[in-house]
């Protein structure tokens, strides 16, 4: 009720957590932002604050792979028992609910429950995604040489992959949701979400004394099949280095995760990875999972599904169009028509080490990915602030699925409130 609501709220602005530092609550009007909340969820647990060294403790994932084991066939294979069972029953929960929509049902806006995530939101899963910026980019820097810089940069965005295979995925974000962070070489990252659905988020990275500066819009889709799931990486990517070259990256490929319900849950990532240079005519495409032959309803592998192949090239028009997310994508590098004029050759395996031309430039026990810093007062709107957040690294399960539930709501209301207002002069 809203007296129920109102004694909850003085008598939490009456404790000493409403005057610790970074607290949204030291408003003038924390009493109706307060209010606002917790009429959308009248079973969570009351507003709650990091102290200063929880809230600049940064969770680093150097180990790669983490609850995976690689596999024969070029696959990573769930070993996490544990969380698989804790998994199988919301699986089978967002799959029921996923039919009423329709069969392979878009997976974006489906609520799933906190304790099956990561304790990070997406914008903070994709600044870790950078920490191999400040070793390849930050080497570009110091090049005059264009080609090379061109190589360092689609390198950079291979190895970059590995930064992304978790055992847990991390939380959608909120709209206005931020994050920021500190790269080793004193990189600046700041990214916020943008979009609600479907989701998309902004970032940027300002590079040490103006030397690069990088910016783009991430953007993921899912699709869900009868024992599998595939997720999209729509992300736009753009590097532009103090002397005006500019690089580009326009979609990534996609991860397939396979054995949901039925059989061994694996990992793999399929289709392209693509940049270019739009100033000196070079265009790079990198193929992962090439070399499958379907047959009717099944599939000859040539080639374990961790190896790369990918060239560097002059197309025969000045098509640099970038392939994203399309039906029938080429396959393999013999797929490709528009080759004018090779100029190098990527090979590998995007799990230990990336060739060009036969030089390796990344490896895996060789270039780890820097650390990262959090800096300790960051915008209210800062991931770092999520009330689930907080409670999922705490591990305080039952709180963290109360919050996500109310925030979720909270944030659909929102979104009907726009739509309705979306037309109507300011005046109305």
């Amino acid at each position: 009720s809203e007296m129920c609501i109102r004694d909850r709220t003085h008598s939490m602005l009456q404790t000493n957590s409403c005057v610790l530092p970074n607290s949204f609550l030291r408003t003038s009007q924390c009493l109706a932002v307060v209010q606002s909340y917790l009429k959308f969820m009248p079973n969570a647990p009351l507003p709650t604050y990091l102290t200063m060294e929880e809230l600049s403790t940064s969770l680093q994932y150097i180990k790669y792979f983490d609850g995976w084991e690689k596999c024969e066939d070029g696959t990573l294979k769930f070993v996490d028992k544990e969380l698989m069972e804790k998994q199988k029953g919301v699986i089978a929960k967002v799959f029921t609910k996923s039919i009423k929509s329709m069969i392979y049902s878009n997976l974006v806006g489906l609520s799933i429950p906190a304790h099956i995530f990561d304790s990070i939101s997406v914008l903070e899963s994709m600044a870790y995604g950078s920490r191999f910026f400040p070793h390849y980019i930050g080497k570009a820097c110091k090049l005059t040489d264009n080609l090379e810089r061109f190589k360092l940069y689609v390198v950079s965005c291979i190895a970059a992959l590995n930064l992304y295979t978790k055992k847990c995925s991390p939380l959608n974000p909120m709209l206005g949701e931020t994050f920021q962070a500190i790269l080793e070489d004193g990189s600046q990252i700041v990214l916020e979400q943008t979009r609600h659905h479907p989701p998309a988020a902004n970032y940027f990275i300002a590079g040490p004394s103006g030397l690069h500066k990088s910016y783009g819009k991430l953007e993921f889709d899912g699709k869900l099949g009868m024992n599998n799931i595939t997720a999209y990486s729509l992300t736009k990517m753009t590097t532009v280095f103090r002397d005006g070259q500019i690089l580009e990256t326009n979609g990534f490929p996609s991860i397939k995760i396979t054995g949901l319900s039925i059989g061994d849950r694996k990992m793999f990532y399929k289709n392209i990875l693509a940049c270019v240079d739009r100033k000196h005519g070079w265009k790079a495409v990198i193929f992962f999972d090439y070399g499958e032959k379907k047959v009717l309803f099944t599939s000859d592998k040539t080639v374990p599904k961790d190896l790369i192949e990918g060239i560097i090239y002059v197309p025969t028009k000045p098509n640099f169009e970038i392939f994203g997310k399309i039906d029938n994508p080429p396959r393999c590098i013999q797929d490709l028509k528009e080759v004018k004029t090779e100029i190098a050759r990527i090979s590998g395996a995007w799990m230990e080490r990336i060739d060009v031309n036969g030089v390796t430039y990344w490896a895996a026990d060789k270039v780890k990915p820097c650390k990262i810093k959090l800096p300790p007062n960051p915008l209210p709107s800062d991931s770092r602030y999520r009330e689930d957040l907080i409670w999922l690294r705490r591990n305080q399960m039952e709180h963290a699925d109360a919050w996500k539930d109310g925030l979720e709501i909270r944030q659909r209301q929102d979104q009907k409130c726009r739509e309705a207002f979306k037309g109507q002069s300011v005046m109305d």
